[in-house]
């Protein structure tokens, strides 16, 4: 039960405003699953990609001191978008406009003070506990947030939990039961999926 819970946890802060404006259309391809268009699942994939590719980009210029926390050259990692990325970079230099992936930008970096709080806090525990979330499945820790992987009977075990919750009041139906029928698609798709979460606040799912 405390497995379920901690899944449900999960669920719900995992992009859930994304469900409420969802209709009973389907997708228009081969696989279907009512509730999420190809539109939405294109959408969101797009928006994964742009935190992958980001977190990618900034990984190298971020550096795991001895006692485990984190360091970012964040001027470093400004020199090297500027020749593919100048206006993001413009904007960091405060002379250019917010864009989608500068406020990717700006939730990865802040994530980093968050990161190192607790495992500071682990570190005076002398545990790593606090950087050990309670759910089944493949989780791993890292200085952006946490992923946690889940994939075949697993994965439908979760699918089928949170369509469950499409029996709950509202607008709880919506978000848990909406996000239910979005992880099916990706079970359908890659057989998986994987739950990914900033630790300043930012969900998206990836495939496993």
């Amino acid at each position: 039960m405390a497995k379920q819970i901690s899944i449900l946890v999960i669920a719900v802060l995992l992009h859930a405003t994304l469900f409420v404006g969802c209709n009973n259309e389907s997708p228009t391809n081969a696989i279907r699953t009512p509730g999420v268009t190809d539109q939405n699942f294109q959408t969101e994939e797009s928006r994964a990609a742009l935190y992958e590719s980001w977190i990618a980009r900034m990984d190298p210029f971020v550096t795991t001191e001895s006692n485990g926390t984190y360091t970012l050259d964040w001027n470093g990692f400004l020199a090297s978008i500027q020749p593919d990325h100048g206006a993001v970079a413009k904007y960091f230099a405060g002379i250019g406009l917010l864009s989608d992936d500068a406020k990717i930008i700006e939730e990865l970096k802040g994530s980093i003070p968050i990161a190192n709080a607790e495992i500071l806090q682990a570190n005076a525990k002398r545990s790593n506990e606090a950087l050990q979330p309670e759910v089944a499945g493949a989780c791993w820790t890292y200085w952006w947030g946490r992923r946690c992987c889940y994939w075949g009977a697993e994965g439908w075990r979760i699918v089928t939990l949170l369509e469950a919750g499409a029996f709950l009041p509202a607008p709880f139906n919506v978000i848990i039961g909406g996000l239910g029928l979005y992880l099916a698609y990706y079970m359908s798709v890659y057989n998986g999926f994987c739950l990914n979460a900033s630790w300043v606040g930012g969900q998206w799912v990836t495939r496993p």
